[in-house]
């Protein structure tokens, strides 16, 4: 039996079946399998900070997730997470480091407050490490071809023959 752990997961909107209904409205003539189910690993991080604004400063607190494997930064909209069982197999793993993580979550608070609020202040943000978090997707195989479903968008991606 495969080895399972227990894992913080943003919440799906979409299953399985959802994953396949999808595809079939695009494709219509070739049915999909759902080859697997995968989870994608994420730093998340809340960054508070004071906005300097006419009236004095301003506390703003943002979620800031940075991607485990490319290392991309981005704030992020509220969202629920779940506690999941997963086979170990199925965990793709982080390749960044807390530190690396942490340098690009400052760099992305910092880049998206002063271009929202157009202004090049400095915005003292201070992170709260949240630990790893993961987001969960579907391989589905239509012909010859994988197909990658996000479980919480429930966009679709090609997925290269290299990395299938």
């Amino acid at each position: 039996m495969a080895d399972v752990k227990l894992l913080t997961v943003i919440r799906e909107e979409v299953d399985a079946s959802a994953a396949l209904q999808s595809i079939h409205a695009v494709r219509a003539d070739i049915a999909g399998v759902v080859e697997q189910k995968m989870v994608y690993p994420y730093y998340r991080f809340k960054a508070g900070c004071k906005v300097p604004t006419i009236i004095g400063k301003q506390d703003v607190v943002v979620d800031c997730l940075v991607d485990g494997i490319n290392g991309l930064g981005a704030t992020a909209d509220p969202f629920s997470t779940n506690q999941l069982s997963v086979n170990y197999e199925n965990v793709l793993k982080s390749e960044l480091s807390n530190r690396e993580a942490v340098k690009i979550a400052h760099r992305t608070v910092t880049h998206q407050l002063g271009k929202k609020l157009k202004m090049i202040a400095p915005f003292n943000v201070v992170l709260e490490a949240k630990g790893l978090l993961y987001r969960s997707f579907w391989i589905v195989r239509i012909g010859d071809s994988r197909i990658m479903v996000d479980s919480v968008t429930g966009s679709m991606h090609p997925v290269s023959a290299s990395a299938a």
